[in-house]
């Protein structure tokens, strides 16, 4: 048969293969700058970068909600016929969004700046200025997987990384290294990465009418009304304590969070290409044979939890090689939190496998279940261990909850074994 032809194999075999670069260079990117920026930086600017990186991942969600998930689905879909002009009236209501994120975000930093931390409010103010240009390419880069182009988007992967990295290291020569720099750094890097995405697209603003600009308002809207309230259910549990840490422990104690929470970014980040490539072979399995689909779920739950036991084995047994490789003497102390940490390896690599069945399985309303039990688990156990025990409670509150979050997961797939396929997806089959 042609369709397995293996031309056609080695096709979609380069596909995935460009995906995997691509993830691999735009996370890379900021895995590099994170450790570039703890080793370089003092713990209290350190500290500010982080708090200001918790607020870009909300900004980031809530702009993915609006944007990117509807455009993946609708871009994929009705308006596949006329791309260009469809990603023209997007980046129309990108800039109407992300003009009024930025004036909020400078507010913020007003309010930091009187009430809270001079350097954080500096750090915030660039991050409002830089916004709109990485949430731009955020944008930009999914677009080349609905046209099925994941190369373009690793060659942007690598002007972003190189240019990213390298004025970070130009800054840190000239000694003008900072929170609010490395921010602007992100927003130039996005911009120059940005514009070649732009030009390979060659989308068409001002060709739509207001007709077609109104039909495409709704279709976001319809979609995003209920994406953007599971935002903050799932943001809340793994930033929410570089907010309440200072509080009490001051901007110092996010340094060290943000610090050991880099190093387990290996583990996250092999965990997100996992579930990139699960889905696909668990969503064809779901609708060929549930058994079958069972049993590839057990493969990859298997492969997760011994990849992530070995690599939380060398932090069990090497925490402060570790530590040292990636910051020199600063964050060596701290050997004994990383220990506790990796247990969030083993953790979220089990939820990352669970949460893809669940997707894999249409139902995606049982992982905003779980997302609501999770954020419980982190205002009722979380908040409070961080009160009392400063880092080491944020750290043993973010094991716990991630726990639970993988229990309530594996319970809600047993659940939705039992009951089968959600309504729409049977009738769908019926028809």
């Amino acid at each position: 048969m042609q369709y397995f032809s293996s031309e056609r194999i080695w096709r979609w075999a380069q596909k995935a293969g460009f995906a995997i670069a691509d993830q691999g260079l735009f996370s890379g990117s900021h895995f590099v700058v994170n450790l570039m920026l703890a080793r370089w930086l003092t713990p209290v600017e350190f500290g500010a970068f982080a708090f200001s990186v918790s607020i870009l991942l909300l900004v980031i969600s809530v702009h993915n909600a609006i944007f990117t998930d509807p455009m993946m689905v609708f871009g994929s879909g009705r308006y596949r016929g006329n791309l260009p002009q469809y990603l023209g009236i997007l980046l129309l209501g990108h800039c109407v969004v992300t003009s009024v994120m930025a004036l909020i975000l400078a507010a913020i930093a007003y309010a930091v700046f009187h009430f809270f931390s001079v350097q954080t409010a500096k750090a915030i103010l660039a991050l409002a200025v830089s916004c709109p240009f990485i949430l731009l390419l955020f944008l930009l880069r999914r677009v080349f997987y609905i046209r099925l182009d994941p190369a373009s988007a690793a060659v942007g992967g690598a002007a972003y990384l190189f240019v990213l990295v390298g004025s970070g290291y130009c800054l840190h020569v000239a000694n003008a290294l900072s929170p609010s720099s490395a921010f602007l750094c992100m927003g130039l890097s996005a911009l120059i990465t940005s514009l070649f995405f732009l030009y390979r697209l060659r989308p068409t603003p001002l060709r739509s009418p207001v007709s077609e600009i109104t039909t495409v308002c709704r279709d976001h809207y319809n979609y995003c009304r209920w994406t953007l309230a599971a935002v903050a259910v799932g943001w809340l549990p793994t930033n929410i304590y570089y907010f309440v840490l200072p509080l009490w422990k001051g901007l110092a104690a996010i340094a060290v969070l943000k610090a050991l929470n880099t190093v387990l970014q290996v583990s996250f980040q092999t965990n997100a290409v996992l579930a990139l490539l699960a889905t696909p072979l668990l969503s064809r399995r779901f609708n060929e044979d549930k058994g079958k689909m069972f049993l590839l779920a057990r493969t990859f739950l298997i492969l997760a939890v011994i990849a992530n036991a070995v690599f939380y084995g060398f932090l069990l047994i090497f925490p402060k090689q570790i530590l040292g490789l990636f910051y020199g003497a600063r964050y060596v102390d701290a050997y004994p939190l990383l220990r506790i940490m990796g247990l969030l390896a083993i953790s979220t690599g089990f939820s990352a496998v669970m949460g893809t069945v669940l997707r894999a399985m249409e139902r995606p309303d049982r992982i905003f279940q779980c997302s609501v039990v999770t954020l419980v688990a982190t205002l009722t156990i979380g908040i409070p261990l961080t009160a009392h025990a400063g880092v080491e409670g944020a750290i043993m509150a973010n094991v716990i909850v991630s726990c639970i979050n993988g229990i309530s997961l594996f319970v809600a797939y047993s659940i939705s074994m039992r009951q089968g396929s959600p309504a729409s997806t049977r009738l769908g089959r019926a028809g």
